[in-house]
Formats: C-alpha cells, sequence, structure tokens
C-alpha cells in the first residue's frame, strides 16, 4: 500500500470507524481567518429577550489584537459568527481605525435576558462587504451620520439617503463615531423621497436618534425629527425646554405628549413609537433613554402622512431649527418593544458595560486528541476584583449535557481544561463525576477571574486519560489543608501538595449530603465525633497571618452547654459557632479573648471564613462573603498539635451538624476571594455558563483521527 493510500485509508477509517468524526462540525474555526475573541453579551443588557437585534460591538482598547491583526484597513476583514463559531451573522462596520484604536460594529444576533449570549469576532482574513441584512426588514431608514461631507447614507436595503443642507456640519464627536450639528438658524438634513418609507396613516412605527442639545434662544418649537411636521420628537416648546412628541390626524386636529424635562447638555437617547394595534386609533407613546415617559391614545381617525419631506433636525424647511448633535437616526414600520428600547439605549449609551471581547484566540487552537469541548464563560459579576490563581468550580447536573455522553473515562479522567487560547492545560481536581444515576460533575479548576470582562477557559473530553483525576497545583501555594470531605468512608483526604490529610474519630459518618457534593456529619456531644489532622505540614507558626474556613449547616441540639467549634488548632484558637448553646459566631483564641459576633447560623448552608492579618493585628470574621466584625488583637499559633474539624480539643466542644469545603491557608484571604469563593459555590450555575458542544473544523479531523487510530492500537496491545 502506497503512502498516500495509507493516508486516504486511515482518514477513512477515522470518519468510518470513529462515531463522533464522522458528524458535522460545530464550534469549529471559521475557515479563512487566523484570529479570533469570543464576545459576550451580559443578560443585563435586556430585560427580555430579543431576536435579529442590531448589537453594538464597540472595541476602544489599544491592546486589543484586532488592531495590529486584521488585514483590511476599514476593518472589513472582522466578522461575526454565532456561538457555534462558524454561523456567520450580518454585520456593519460603521467605522475601524487600528491607528486610533476604534471599532464600532454592528452585529444582528439574538439576545438573552437570562444567560450570556457568546458571539464570535473574526479577523486577519479575507474582506467582507457591509450587509444591509444587518438591518431586520422593518428598519426604513438607519442614518449613523458618520460621513465628513456629502449624502447620508442609509445603511437599510431601502436606500433612503439623506441631504445635507444650509451648512449642516459633520463632527466626530457623536454618540457612536461621528454625528451631524445643527446651528439653531436655517438649517437642516432633508429626506428628498420620503414617500420610500412605506409608513402609511395606520402603519405603526418607531422615531428615533440620539441628540444632545444646545440651548435656543428663541421662541420657535425646535423639532429634532419629523415627517413634514404631522409626526416629530420634538426638543423645545418654544424658548422651554420640554422634550415630546406630537402628531396630527386627518383634518389637521392635533396631539402631543409633553414630558416637562429638560434634555439639553447632555446625550440623550429620543424615540417615539406608535402602535396601531393598541386601542381604537392606536397608542402613542415617548421613550427617553431607553424608558417610557409617556403614553396617550390617539383620538379620531388615522394619522396624517403624505408625499412631503422627512427632516432631521427641523420641522419644516423654514421652522423649527434645533441647536444641537445629532446622531443614530432611524426610522422603524413597526412598534418596537419596551425590551428593544431598552436594550438599545443600554447597548449605545455604554457598550462595554454588557458587550465584552475576552483574550484572542489563534487559529489552530484545539487541543490535539480531544473530540469534543465546551467554551466556559464566566460572568465578570462573579468577583469585585481581578483574582489570580483562583480555585474555580466547574459544576454541571444537567443530564443532557455531552461531558456525561461523550466523555471516555466512567470518572472523568479524560475531562480536561485550558485557558482562552484552547491549548493551555490548567491545572484541575476532578472532586466527582458520575454519568449514572444522577449525572453529576464538580470540578475544581485553576484560573484567574476578571471583574471587567467575561473569563473564557474551554473543558475538552472524548480523548486520552489524564494521569489522574487531580493535580494538586489546582490549589495555589498558600492553600495548606483543602477537605472536600466526599470519601464514602475512611481517611479524610487533603488536596493540596502538603497532603495534611485527617482521621476520622467516633463514627464520623461520611458521605451525606453536603452543600457541593459529599459531606460529613458530626453528631455533636452524643458520640463527641470530630476529625483529626496532624500540623506537620501546615507551616502556620507563631504570629503568622491565616484563613479558616468551611461551609457548614450546623444543628443546634438544645443539649450541648458547652461551646462549639467547626474548626479549631488544639484548643488555642477556634472558630465558634455555639457558645454554650447560644448562637456565637467567632474566633476563639485560647484565654477566652478573641473577637465574636452573636449571630445564629443554625438550621441552614452557611460559609463562615475567620482570618487574621499580622501587618494590622486584626481579626476578620465572614459570613456569606460579608465582613460582619473585626477586632484588634494579636493572635499567636503554637507549633505542634493538631488541627481539629468539628471539637475545640478531643474533649471538649463537639458541634452537632453538617460540613463541606473546609479549608485553612497560610496568607490572610481578601474580602473579594472569599466573597467570589462563596459566590461560586453557593450559585455556581449564576455566573458559570456552558457553551455549546464543539468538535473540530474538518481541517483537524484528520489529526485527531490519526492519534485515535495511535490510541485505540496502543490499547489494543494491552
Amino acid at each position: 500500500m502506497t503512502a498516500s493510500k495509507r493516508c486516504l485509508w486511515l482518514f477513512a477509517f477515522s470518519l468510518c470507524c470513529v462515531p463522533w468524526l464522522a458528524r458535522p462540525a460545530h464550534g469549529g474555526w471559521l475557515a479563512g481567518y487566523d484570529c479570533r475573541q469570543a464576545i459576550t453579551i451580559a443578560p443585563s443588557i435586556t430585560p427580555g429577550d430579543l431576536t435579529d437585534f442590531p448589537l453594538l460591538v464597540s472595541v476602544a482598547n489599544p491592546a486589543n489584537e484586532v488592531f495590529a491583526q486584521a488585514n483590511s484597513p476599514s476593518g472589513l476583514d472582522v466578522v461575526f459568527t454565532a456561538a457555534n463559531g462558524v454561523s456567520v451573522l450580518p454585520r456593519e462596520i460603521e467605522s475601524y481605525s487600528s491607528a486610533g484604536s476604534q471599532l464600532n460594529a454592528w452585529v444582528k444576533t439574538d439576545v438573552s435576558s437570562t444567560a450570556p449570549t457568546t458571539l464570535y469576532m473574526y479577523y486577519k482574513g479575507g474582506a467582507v462587504a457591509n450587509s444591509p441584512g444587518t438591518w431586520d426588514d422593518n428598519f426604513k431608514m438607519v442614518q449613523h451620520l458618520e460621513e465628513t461631507t456629502g449624502t447620508r447614507t442609509d445603511s437599510t436595503q431601502y436606500a433612503n439617503a439623506m441631504t445635507a443642507y444650509n451648512g449642516v456640519a459633520a463632527t466626530t464627536a457623536g454618540k457612536v463615531d461621528g454625528a451631524d450639528v445643527f446651528d439653531g438658524i436655517d438649517n437642516g438634513a432633508y429626506l428628498a423621497a420620503p414617500d420610500t418609507l412605506g409608513i402609511g396613516p395606520t402603519q405603526s412605527f418607531t422615531h428615533e436618534a440620539w441628540v444632545n442639545l444646545g440651548d435656543s434662544h428663541t421662541t420657535e418649537n425646535k423639532y429634532v425629527m419629523a415627517l413634514s411636521g404631522r409626526n416629530s420628537i420634538r426638543g423645545f416648546i418654544g424658548s422651554t425646554p420640554n422634550a415630546g412628541i406630537y402628531w396630527e390626524r386627518n383634518g389637521l386636529s392635533a396631539q402631543s405628549i409633553n414630558t416637562g424635562l429638560d434634555i439639553r447638555g447632555a446625550w440623550h437617547h429620543v424615540a417615539q413609537v406608535y402602535d396601531a394595534t393598541a386601542g381604537t386609533y392606536g397608542t402613542m407613546t415617548m421613550y427617553l433613554d431607553g424608558q417610557p415617559v409617556g403614553s396617550a391614545p390617539v383620538v379620531g381617525a388615522t394619522l396624517r402622512t403624505g408625499s412631503a419631506l422627512y427632516t432631521v433636525g427641523t420641522w419644516a424647511t423654514t421652522y423649527g431649527q434645533i441647536d444641537g448633535t445629532i446622531d443614530e437616526v432611524r426610522i422603524s414600520d413597526s412598534p418596537r418593544s419596551a425590551e428593544w428600547m431598552a436594550a438599545s439605549y443600554n447597548n449605545q449609551n455604554n457598550p462595554t458595560a454588557h458587550v465584552a471581547a475576552a483574550a484572542a484566540q489563534a487559529k489552530g487552537g484545539w487541543l490535539q486528541g480531544y473530540a469534543y469541548r465546551q467554551e466556559i464563560t464566566i460572568d465578570p459579576s462573579a468577583t469585585d476584583a481581578n483574582l489570580s490563581d483562583f480555585p474555580l468550580l466547574v459544576k454541571i447536573t444537567d443530564p443532557a449535557n455531552g461531558v456525561f455522553a461523550n466523555a471516555v473515562s466512567p470518572a472523568g479522567l479524560d475531562v480536561v481544561f485550558t485557558n482562552g487560547d484552547g491549548q493551555t492545560l490548567l491545572p484541575h481536581e476532578m472532586e466527582a463525576f458520575s454519568k449514572t444515576g444522577s449525572p453529576e460533575m464538580n470540578a475544581w479548576v485553576k484560573t484567574d477571574l476578571s471583574a471587567d470582562q467575561p473569563t473564557s477557559i474551554y473543558m475538552y473530553y472524548g480523548g486520552p486519560n489524564a494521569a489522574n483525576s487531580y493535580s494538586p497545583d489546582t490549589w495555589d501555594a498558600n492553600f495548606r489543608m483543602v477537605q472536600h470531605l466526599e470519601e464514602t468512608s475512611g481517611t479524610a483526604t487533603d488536596s493540596t501538595q502538603y497532603a495534611n490529610h485527617g482521621t476520622p474519630v467516633n463514627g464520623v459518618t461520611q458521605n451525606v449530603p453536603g452543600l457541593l457534593d459529599g459531606g460529613d456529619d458530626f453528631d455533636g456531644i452524643a458520640s463527641q465525633q470530630y476529625i483529626a489532622v496532624p500540623d506537620t505540614n501546615f507551616g502556620i507558626d507563631g504570629d503568622e497571618p491565616f484563613t479558616m474556613e468551611a461551609w457548614c449547616r450546623v444543628i443546634d441540639d438544645g443539649v450541648s452547654s458547652q461551646n462549639q467549634y467547626i474548626l479549631s488548632k488544639v484548643g488555642k484558637i477556634g472558630v465558634r459557632v455555639l457558645s454554650g448553646g447560644t448562637p456565637d459566631l467567632g474566633l476563639h483564641v485560647e484565654g477566652g479573648s478573641g473577637a465574636y459576633n452573636s449571630i445564629d447560623i443554625t438550621d441552614q448552608w452557611h460559609h463562615v471564613a475567620v482570618a487574621y492579618d499580622p501587618t494590622v493585628n486584626n481579626i476578620l470574621i465572614y459570613l456569606d462573603g460579608v465582613l460582619v466584625d473585626e477586632a484588634p488583637q494579636s493572635v499567636t499559633l503554637r507549633q505542634g498539635g493538631t488541627y481539629y474539624i468539628g471539637t475545640w480539643t478531643t474533649s471538649y466542644g463537639w458541634v452537632p451538624g453538617t460540613m463541606d469545603e473546609v479549608r485553612i491557608s497560610d496568607i490572610t484571604r481578601s474580602l473579594d476571594w472569599i466573597l467570589a469563593s462563596v459566590r461560586l459555590q453557593r450559585s455556581p450555575s449564576d455566573y458559570v455558563g456552558l457553551g455549546a458542544e464543539q468538535i473540530p473544523e474538518p481541517a483537524t479531523l484528520s489529526l485527531l483521527g490519526l492519534s485515535t487510530l495511535a490510541l485505540l492500537r496502543r490499547r489494543r496491545r494491552r
């Protein structure tokens, strides 16, 4: 068999005999592009789900690689796809400057109000023309007004261009890129053929624009935009600031909504929405900055329309000229919803608050040998500060998640994690993995977290088994003990590099339901149960910093009159939760001193943490991520002895209840660290999003097929 035929046979084998390779690519890399970034839209952008929304993606960070790597000087090789990485979305590049580090792109996409929406921005590839399909069929005119001179171009399929009259001035200081400036005397921009808008006397419509108004000193009414004075958004009544809307009916009778709001001196989003289906003759609503500020039923016959001019910056060619700057003028032949208007304002007013670009990825960023992956996105709201080397909990319980069907190992040994480049492995520990019964995965992954933008990592599976299910390096060197307490029996295993394992004493009930997975149950004074951990590798001695923390569900059994402790060191120092049966959360130091706060934490799961900062001699007490007390006091730990979980000593202080995730660090963990721990452990699904299952693009399949075939051959030889 020739070499070429052998390669063809191997590739055919990979497609026919390895089922996952025969599937079409999902989440693969868009062919022809070398670089991409994940774009995450926070659900806070909209109060309701939206379809075909024109999303503004604005990038102004000079360090963003799109400015160094995009091929086209006008940014036309910047394209966007849906979350699967290959379905190209219609987009319009309004402006791009590598020298000025500015990208403004409009992307047509669905947006969720309940979970982050993920797109991909690709670049360093072939140029693609702007698409009028960026704007749905109901958009009759979209004017960005970014032109420096000449015709103001409509971005929609309807080509409703505008002509500037009487000295309208272009400026770069718009709300989104450029805009037009009106002097309030005799200039305006006019649409020469308004009939092409196709909005009839019974047709719903939406008029909207961004305005930054000056102070007019005439007695004329002033208008932002108007259809021959018949349907209009007004900025002034005479010389009185009074944002509102105005409309005429057949027969020349008029109605208006005057809000009495002064919108001078700052950028505001204004909109007039007519819903012809609401009420007998429809309802008119005024929106300001994404919120409805006035609404009224249309009284009488249908609205007046006609073949007159559509004007921006004036009521008519000789009356009502506005003083100020106008940007992003849009007309739709549908009544845009309240959710749509709120999202438009949120997105355009502060795009980076809701739309974030993750770290750049290079083409070929698939971890070789693995058949599947999912992108994991950590919302920036998970932490109030940037954190390094944080142990992130990735918890999956959805039986439909592909990791349960497609991971090769029953114990999840082939599940691994990388950072955002898709190739750099991250240390991880698989605490629990089960495909049967109620499928569940609990994995701890060491990663950095950002408080400014979403953090993206990848979970791979369907490949070779890792050496074991965890790396001690998952836990930074300051973690001296991490006890998950998930063991069904025997030794309580420490996950850190220091191997500070514990011994259950007097029949501790192991593998009861914990907060995250398994936990240990202690019956208090009844059987005097505890876990003993020898102080051989903790390295916390003398006047040194430390943090003790645990999840606990303490029970007030009404029996013990002793003080009761969830964690201590040989009667020298301990985290006390009950004082003779009375709620008393705090740190108890040998000799009866310490810091306490009489908070009742019984009968519910709570995260308790006590930290000591020797630089200021301060004891810090945290409950559920909140600092509830602090006290200036020196604390000295003695070398040697034993750490106890569930008691103060072997003869005193047993606590009744269940414990999970007991940890000791040799540093003072920050409030931000502790709060992020609470958020991501108590409600991981609120902050950690799982993308759709992806398989490699076809260009990678042959490599994976060969590596898989080699793996199968190795297994056959065993």
